[in-house]
């Protein structure tokens, strides 16, 4: 897998993920429409799933192509490397294939396939160490963070937050996959003083001339990750406002209702427009009997009985007895 191959799998994972976005954003935010019956596979579900079966069998083919070449190189290194990779493209098939099934399977079932097969990946870029002053250990130490997000999204129950939080990883994998082809593949996209030295297809390692130039490098391919990182949660934001303007934002997002925001200056203004309370609102002022209002009245903790008008002192509720 080369430049193109990076290329190609990085634009697709990032279709993918943007893809799955959008569909849970807006499948969120019309969740009070009518939703399809559950004997029935949703579109976007089957458009999802062909999508993955086709990036799918490419991994495998090309894991295919590689492993050919690496038994032609005497690189068992290599060969290893591709037996891992058709692995974990193996499991996101068997996923992707799922939905497709027209028997009725356990709901845990493909969550429980996506979840493997996440973990496969991480561990195969966790211990893709073939140098370990290898440049390209750092790019894949750094893919390990999208990996695990969409781990643990394809662990939540499928809800729009968990097809939210897998569609934002997917991106930020395609996006680091480009940049790890440009970074390897490219002589302006890889840092001065360091080379690429390749044994077969998929066995390749980046090497630094001194210490300072291995660190430079690694500097740099973390101010990358960094940069696309935020320009990624930034998109995702600026999207999910235009979307959410739209359909039109609900007032809880986790149990579906209805009704819309309504802006705090509104609420504030309903409290102003109150009736004012009084102290003692509760004890009701009466009549004596001889015309005269007899109520209770408390200022500065100091409780006053008012007959006719005029305030009577007490002390702790106690008057003045004869």
């Amino acid at each position: 897998m080369g430049l193109y191959g990076y290329c190609l799998a990085g634009s697709a994972l990032i279709a993918i993920g943007i893809y799955e976005s959008l569909v849970s954003s807006i499948t969120h935010l019309t969740i009070h429409t009518k939703t399809p019956p559950k004997h029935k596979t949703p579109p976007r579900l089957i458009i999802l799933s062909i999508s993955t079966s086709i990036i799918s069998l490419s991994f495998i083919i090309n894991a295919l192509i590689s492993l050919r070449d690496s038994l032609q190189s005497h690189d068992p290194t290599g060969l290893a490397l591709q037996l891992q990779i058709s692995t974990v493209g193996s499991l996101f098939l068997l996923h992707s294939l799922l939905p497709l099934l027209p028997i009725p399977l356990p709901r845990s079932l493909p969550r429980l396939i996506l979840s493997s097969a996440f973990a496969q990946e991480f561990l195969h870029f966790y211990l893709h160490r073939k140098d370990p002053s290898g440049l390209e250990n750092r790019y894949f130490d750094l893919m390990l963070l999208p990996v695990s997000l969409c781990a643990v999204s394809a662990l939540l129950r499928p809800d729009w937050a968990g097809g939210l939080a897998r569609g934002v990883g997917l991106v930020m994998q395609g996006a680091w996959f480009v940049q790890m082809g440009f970074s390897f593949f490219t002589d302006w996209g890889m840092a001065r003083g360091c080379a690429l030295h390749q044994r077969s297809a998929g066995n390749f390692t980046v090497k630094c001339k001194g210490h300072m130039d291995e660190h430079r490098s690694m500097a740099i391919a973390t101010l990358q990750f960094n940069c696309l990182l935020a320009l990624i949660v930034i998109g995702a934001l600026f999207v999910y406002s235009v979307v959410a303007r739209v359909y039109g934002v609900t007032e809880d997002c986790f149990n579906g209702s209805s009704r819309n925001y309504t802006p705090l200056n509104a609420e504030l203004g309903e409290l102003s427009s109150q009736a004012r309370f009084a102290l003692d609102d509760g004890d009701d002022d009466g009549d004596d009997g001889d015309g005269e209002i007899v109520g209770d009245v408390e200022r500065n903790g100091v409780k006053m009985k008012s007959v006719g008008g005029a305030p009577e002192l007490g002390v702790n509720g106690f008057g003045d007895h004869e």
